[in-house]
């Protein structure tokens, strides 16, 4: 399974790396053939700065925060950094986007996870994050752990090979399908469910 990624040339590059290697050697689950197989598709998005921020202060170039993040129990800001974009080419794989168990000790926020079909759906990962104390600040300094990624496919014994590229070389028909799904949310956003999630049970799901 070869999964692809790019980040905006313009922009903060945050690192990307296999869960596993955030643990420390010396664990004994770390010899576990169940955990270290789950860990190999599983991979950490870093910060790639420092940063600081709390209701009263929030710099509009690093997160946005509209009215109706504000209408819950807890307000939810969706981090603009670091920005991935996937793709691949292999048929029925689907991406995973969860929080950091660490995240909410060091950095008071917990990650809204999410998941959908990237052979069927390439976008954009949009990091939205929800504070554990409202009235204490959010920091975060250069490479903490922010999400985890996990790619899943038909076969959960595939290997996972991901591939960084830069943003001018997003093959063509990828950039054609990601603007026709920019269309789609813009102007069908009711297709959504049927086009994120459609698998092979979907005649019976929908």
């Amino acid at each position: 399974m070869k999964i692809y990624y790019c980040q905006p040339d313009d922009y903060y590059h945050g690192g990307l790396i296999n869960y596993a290697k955030t643990f420390d050697k010396s664990y004994p689950f770390q010899r576990c053939p169940a955990w270290s197989h789950k860990q190999s598709r599983t991979f950490v998005g870093l910060s790639p700065i420092d940063f600081e921020f709390d209701k009263f202060n929030i710099d509009n170039d690093l997160v946005e925060f509209v009215d109706s993040d504000d209408v819950g129990p807890k307000p939810v800001y969706q981090l603009k950094f670091p920005m991935f974009f996937f793709w691949t080419y292999d048929p029925d794989v689907w991406i995973e986007q969860n929080d950091h168990p660490i995240t909410s000790v060091n950095n008071n926020f917990i990650a809204v996870g999410g998941w959908w079909n990237l052979s069927r759906w390439v976008r954009n990962t949009n990091t939205a994050i929800v504070p554990v104390d409202t009235e204490s600040p959010i920091i975060i300094k250069e490479n903490d752990p922010l999400f985890r990624i996990s790619f899943y496919s038909k076969d959960l014994g595939d290997d996972i090979i991901l591939e960084e590229v830069m943003e001018k070389d997003i093959p063509e028909d990828i950039m054609i399908k990601r603007e026709e799904q920019f269309n789609i949310i813009e102007n069908n956003p009711e297709d959504l469910p049927k086009k994120i999630f459609k698998c092979p049970f979907a005649r019976i799901i929908y």
